[in-house]
């Protein structure tokens, strides 16, 4: 599944990740008359030579209204969007099926150690990924914790979203690190503690 991220045609972004981009905004600005339509789309550097290639392609019209250059998609233009959002969702669902592949084998190896006791930190839509291969996997997830006081009590799958200074009471198997955003921070946060022989799993 690994070859699946590398030949991604959307995630670096690339070319046909910007012409959507473009693409988008123009259809929208056209819609409700806002700046994505309107001649300042033209002066956001990253998109200027985009719409222009889209202009010349016969995908965007340009019109003139009370001296402002107006964007909008020709017909051409709104059957190539369809045709790259329609690519883009059935990438994404290639993408999301190789990064569960991904962690299901990152996960494996403490199902194989014996591990059964787990707590997720921190919340967020990682911790919902890896809630679902865990739990596949027959491990058990007893908590929940996160650094900030907004996500405390929150609900999730029957358990409350705790403070991370809990951990040493819910005494886990293992602590499942789902973030990569906030791993340092995490992993920093976690060598403060006295969590003795519980182990420390980054996702």
């Amino acid at each position: 599944m690994l070859h699946s991220l590398q030949r991604s045609a959307f995630l670096r972004p690339r070319e046909r990740f910007h012409e959507l981009l473009a693409l988008q905004q123009i259809a929208i600005g056209a819609r409700d008359g806002s700046v994505a339509g309107s001649d300042r789309l033209a002066d956001q550097r990253t998109m200027a030579g985009h719409v222009q290639e889209l202009v010349q392609r016969g995908l965007v019209a340009v019109t003139t209204v009370d001296g402002a250059v107006r964007y909008a998609l020709t017909e051409a233009g709104s059957r190539r969007l369809r045709m790259l959002t329609v690519d883009l969702a059935r990438e994404l669902d290639t993408l999301q099926e190789a990064t569960r592949s991904l962690m299901r084998a990152n996960l494996v190896t403490l199902a194989l150690d014996g591990v059964q006791r787990v707590v997720l930190y921190p919340f967020g839509e990682t911790a919902e990924l890896t809630y679902a291969l865990v739990r596949a996997l027959d491990m058990d997830v007893i908590g929940i914790v996160d650094d900030s006081p907004r996500k405390w009590g929150v609900r999730f799958h029957g358990l409350q979203v705790q403070p991370a200074a809990t951990l040493p009471a819910l005494a886990p198997d293992a602590v499942l690190v789902a973030s990569a955003v906030f791993q340092e921070q995490i992993l920093a946060r976690l060598a403060t503690m006295s969590l003795g022989s519980m182990r420390i799993h980054v996702l």
